[in-house]
């Protein structure tokens, strides 16, 4: 039976966003499922990064349209400044209207049987809803991540303005995705359960290591010789993935004589240039043991994991209900993992699966490390040898059988 879907996500090749795999494995599995796929997504104009990595090769029927999409941050400021409600619902907001026109343009041509769209850009929800109601067609919900005001705030006004969203994602889907089981939780504290409701947990595509290995011999090492290599890929934040009791802990290694520059270095990629922590990296005399380099494209971070001698991961106390898709890819590289989170949180759920996961809080981290050598502790430490069913084929199929059952009634 011929089937069609129409995936509306804002972030797809070539865009850097965390959010990309997630995306871009459903729409390429579910065409092996017999799905004729169609993205609707930005121009490429609109992300902040750019993955320099092979475009896609798309099969005669899998589609990619894109839409206008302005970046109130880089393309609407002057000098810095803009007004807040030109963020509504979200700081790309802009390319609703060009998303709809081009929708409808789609619907028309290509008749989908089933719409699904993805957070966690809230205007990719919006557009979906507004497309489901234009050609009366079933839509899918998907929250890779929950709305900030389930968690966090974004502020009184943008709460609202999210909140608002989700109360019409939840009376119009037909079926709500999350990505964790805490957020389900959280989602049917706040509209009651739900059998509208389902789990799709992030997984690691076993592709994407064979193209990676591909590059390994292009691709210079960034990483010194003879130095234990701690590395770190994506982004940091002031709240949530705080790296600074990380740096106390190396400031106390360090003059314990554990390590030093001869023997030791940790890497952030994708985190910045340091700047914000220069004074405290000095403060601390680690700022010879830590750096910053650029971002790099997403196949090369997983050459650069699996190149390390351990990785890192934070997850603080903000993100307790979400699991970073890179912690698949962490442990897909079978190496070993520090991780820097709270006890209950998801991330720690899926860590506690895994011996070569060591973890601790900002409470204990001086207990764990400083009283272990780094080398020693993760040399002691086993690879991850995935089990379970993680991989993003898998979690693709799981959707297609959802997605199957509600074409079928």
């Amino acid at each position: 039976m011929a089937k069609t879907i129409l995936m509306v996500a804002f972030d797809f090749p070539p865009s850097n966003a965390a959010s990309v795999q997630r995306t871009l494995k459903f729409f390429q599995y579910l065409n092996e499922f017999g799905w004729t796929t169609i993205m609707l997504t930005a121009k490429q104009s609109a992300y902040v990064h750019l993955d320099n990595s092979p475009p896609i090769k798309l099969n005669d029927n899998q589609f990619i349209y894109r839409a206008k999409a302005f970046d109130v941050m880089r393309h609407l400021s002057i000098r810095g400044k803009h007004f807040n409600w030109m963020k509504t619902p979200d700081r790309w907001g802009t390319w609703i209207p060009f998303a709809l026109y081009k929708g409808k343009k789609i619907i028309l041509q290509h008749k989908p049987d089933i719409i699904w769209s993805t957070y966690p850009i809230p205007s990719a929800h919006y557009i979906a809803s507004k497309l489901s109601d234009y050609g009366s067609i079933p839509w899918v919900a998907d929250y890779r991540d929950p709305a900030p005001y389930i968690h966090t705030t974004n502020g009184k006004f943008l709460d609202g303005i999210h909140k608002k969203i989700d109360d019409l994602t939840i009376s119009k889907a037909r079926k709500v995705i999350f990505a964790t089981s805490a957020t389900k939780d959280k989602y049917e504290e706040q509209y009651s359960e739900s059998e509208q409701f389902s789990v799709i947990e992030n997984g690691y595509d076993e592709d994407n290591f064979r193209k990676a290995k591909a590059l390994e011999k292009s691709h210079p090492n960034i990483f010194s010789d003879g130095k234990f290599s701690l590395y770190y890929a994506g982004a940091l934040y002031q709240e949530g993935r705080d790296p600074i009791p990380i740096f106390e802990a190396l400031s106390q290694l360090k003059a314990k004589n554990e390590i030093d520059s001869s023997n030791f270095e940790l890497i952030f990629q994708g985190a910045g240039d340091g700047t914000v922590f220069e004074d405290t990296l000095k403060q601390l005399n680690v700022d010879d043991l830590v750096s910053f380099i650029k971002p790099t494209d997403f196949l090369l971070a997983i050459v650069n994991m699996t190149r390390a001698d351990a990785l890192l991961l934070i997850q603080d106390e903000r993100f307790n209900l979400q699991v970073p898709g890179k912690i698949y890819e962490y442990l897909g590289s079978n190496k070993p993992i520090l991780i820097k989170t709270p006890e209950g949180s998801s991330t720690a759920q899926v860590a506690n699966l895994y011996k070569c996961c060591l973890l601790f809080s900002n409470q204990n981290i001086y207990e764990l490390i400083l009283n272990t050598s780094i080398q020693q502790g993760f040399n002691k430490m086993e690879p991850s040898h995935l089990t379970g069913n993680f991989s993003r084929k898998d979690r693709a199929k799981t959707l297609n059988e959802l997605l199957n059952s509600i074409i079928q009634t």
